[in-house]
């Protein structure tokens, strides 16, 4: 702490100086909720997912409140995902 206040003398207080931080800026999602299978009917359909549709999977995934014939949908974008049938946007 020495040495810099050696090289600026206006810092010698450098316990009071504070360096600007930037915040992070994060998009906010406002999205209606849709179900599960008219989200992935679309995403089959236009071959594509976007940030939002991620989003909503995995909203829908923490929620815990997925049916079986929901969680099989889920499965068969990630394996459309995996084996390049449907691309990922970002």
């Amino acid at each position: 702490m020495l040495s810099i206040a050696r090289r600026f003398p206006e810092m010698e207080d450098i316990e009071s100086y504070k360096v600007p931080t930037r915040k992070k800026m994060y998009p906010k999602a406002h999205w209606q909720p849709v179900s599960i299978e008219a989200l992935t009917g679309q995403i089959m359909v236009s071959g594509k997912m976007t940030v939002h549709d991620r989003y909503q999977i995995r909203s829908a995934l923490l929620t815990d409140s997925l049916s079986e014939g929901e969680q099989i949908l889920i499965n068969r974008l990630l394996y459309g995902i995996r084996h390049g049938l449907l691309t990922v946007l970002d």
